[in-house]
């Protein structure tokens, strides 16, 4: 998918199920990852902040340069974008991506094929890189060929169910939308798209 056409048609809310589905499978949703709005702040602008200093700023290309190091088969560029988000990230922020990136390398049996996912986990395992979350879903996102647009913001949807759960609160279909359409738009941004993406549909996020 390009970008022109993910801002105008941005997934539904089955087709990042379905990318969770690849991605996720050990379930981290709901976990706090990055995104932790301080208790009492107002969510949508601890968000919107968020997609700033955070999203844009470190994950995407973190995420989109190890998809493409993935797809590749260089591993030596996974490695480095793991090593590149670890020392931007928070001491607290390292912590929480670097266990539940462990969880997900725990997944990762059924991509014997994949070099730079084989190389991943054992050098995780082995304490020679750190072995981030985001690192390992898209590595994960490469091989099952997810578009890059869909893996940035099936992600999105993945901190912003960890910062819900973080702050106890519940989003109203409304609010949700509004949230992920405004990362929609920085993804499609970035990504070179000229259009504004519509208003997303999707069920709450419980």
């Amino acid at each position: 998918m390009d970008s022109a056409t993910f801002v105008n048609s941005p997934p539904s809310w089955a087709e990042l199920e379905r990318v969770l589905t690849l991605c996720d499978p050990s379930g981290v949703r709901g976990t706090v990852l990055t995104f932790a709005p301080a208790a009492g702040a107002h969510f949508a602008g601890a968000w919107n902040g968020w997609l700033t200093r955070t999203f844009t700023t470190y994950l995407l290309e973190a995420i989109t340069t190890t998809m493409n190091a993935t797809a590749s088969d260089h591993s030596r560029e996974v490695f480095e974008s793991d090593a590149s988000l670890s020392a931007a990230l928070s001491e607290g922020e390292r912590s929480r991506l670097s266990v539940t990136g462990k969880r997900a390398l725990d997944h990762f049996g059924g991509l014997r094929g994949s070099r730079p996912a084989m190389r991943l986990a054992a050098e995780a395992l082995a304490g020679k890189v750190t072995g981030l979350f985001p690192i390992v879903f898209a590595v994960r996102a490469a091989l099952y060929h997810v578009a890059p647009t869909a893996a940035l913001l099936a992600y999105a949807v993945l901190e912003w169910r960890g910062g819900l759960h973080h702050a106890g609160s519940a989003a109203s279909d409304e609010s949700t939308a509004t949230a992920l359409t405004a990362a929609a738009r920085l993804i499609g941004s970035n990504m070179r798209a000229e259009t504004a993406p519509k208003m997303l549909s999707i069920a709450r996020v419980r």
